[in-house]
């Protein structure tokens, strides 16, 4: 059996972590902070802006570092 060369593709990728326009490498770990972060913040906007929002999720992933108390009394702060 031969190998033909131009059936085997080579693909040459970068790691998720990595911004090509300033040749820099960003920890992947903060890459997923910042984005739980925004998402976090989507979700306490939708809330707030209107009756119709359901979010599922763990305590950890909607709250945050934050305790609960801390984002209920935000969150009824925003609503008056």
């Amino acid at each position: 059996m031969q190998l033909s060369t131009s059936s085997v593709t080579t693909t040459t990728t970068r790691p998720k972590g990595y911004i090509p326009g300033r040749d820099l490498y960003i920890d992947k770990e903060l890459q997923m902070n910042e984005r739980k972060e925004q998402e976090r913040f989507s979700t306490v906007a939708s809330l707030v802006s209107g009756p119709d929002v359901i979010a599922v999720g763990t305590v950890s992933v909607i709250y945050g570092p934050n305790p609960p108390r801390f984002s209920s009394r935000t969150i009824s702060d925003l609503r008056r």
